[in-house]
């Protein structure tokens, strides 16, 4: 008897461990759905902002163009970037629940991971803009993208408006609404591939914009603060601007245009190719372990 009911005590509590093993499995499920349900929302939330951002453009300029008189095309469509801006900030601070005032800050600015960010997204995009236009060229002819960046209205629009704007819907808006849920690596290049996308260039300008995003991503998403970025945004449209399209080193042009594509002289390749490297020695011996180092651990 003494055995028969110490064999039925252990069916008892085999059956219990197995209850609790099918229940704890069941909470689990349950859970990986959610966190999967979360994360397909985070990216349509994403996704979404896009199409929010180009109607809430497109409206705003209908509805201002009819009534301000001699307003420039140009400063029409940045008056409706900043209405974009405003609404996915909006909108980020809904799904999200970050509020600008913890990404952007001025207290002890990190001026030279700006300077870096600077020197490398201009420099890397320039040593791509040359390998893609090489390549590329042989095989397809393409638009040349806009280049006359001089007159008041775009050096307004490049230097003041779009690195605030842009900013703001780009690494504030699209890598907020996914940070939380995807790795570093998931949250840079989706956020990198919209901000692209937006600017509507070639594919050679499609991939000049995409480097610079990613880095730009990077800086963003290791720093928590959108002024870093917005700076750099600004000092990268400024030397555009003042840069000459037909500037020459030792008399020969800078750049040469090849069905559509834009190509470099082998000086110019040369200073692009050491400014990026020593942007790469400032990187790796000063940012990453400031930023990146410190994130790792806390993650």
């Amino acid at each position: 008897m003494n055995n028969t009911a110490i064999i039925n005590n252990e069916n008892i509590i085999d059956m219990r461990d197995i209850k609790e093993k099918k229940a704890e499995y069941k909470k689990l499920r349950k859970e990986f759905k959610k966190q999967k349900k979360i994360k397909r929302t985070a990216v349509e939330h994403a996704i979404s902002l896009i199409f929010i951002l180009f109607a809430a453009e497109a409206v705003m300029y209908l509805l201002i163009k009819p009534y301000v008189i001699n307003i420039n095309d140009l400063l029409a469509h940045e008056i409706c970037m900043a209405f974009a801006a405003l609404i996915g900030i909006l909108i980020n601070l809904g799904f999200s629940k970050v509020k600008l005032t913890e990404r952007a800050s001025v207290k002890n600015l990190d001026f030279l991971s700006i300077a870096m960010l600077t020197v490398a997204a201009f420099s890397g995009p320039e040593l791509v803009d040359n390998i893609s236009g090489a390549i590329l060229s042989h095989f397809m002819t393409v638009t040349p993208n806009e280049t006359d960046l001089n007159t008041l209205s775009h050096i307004i629009s490049a230097v003041i408006c779009a690195p605030i704007f842009e900013e703001l819907i780009c690494r504030f808006g699209f890598m907020e609404l996914t940070r939380k849920h995807y790795s570093a690596k998931f949250v840079i290049i989706f956020a990198a591939f919209l901000f692209t996308l937006l600017h509507g260039y070639n594919i050679q300008g499609f991939l000049n914009v995409f480097t610079g995003a990613i880095m730009m991503g990077i800086v963003y998403y290791y720093t928590n603060n959108l002024i870093l970025t917005m700076a750099e945004h600004a000092l990268h449209n400024t030397i555009c601007c003042i840069t000459p399209s037909d500037m020459s080193i030792f008399g020969t042009p800078i750049y040469h245009e090849t069905n559509g594509f834009v190509i470099s002289s082998p000086a110019w390749i040369v200073i692009n190719a050491v400014l990026f490297a020593a942007s790469i020695v400032v990187f790796v011996k000063y940012f990453v372990p400031k930023y990146m180092s410190k994130k790792n651990e806390a993650e």
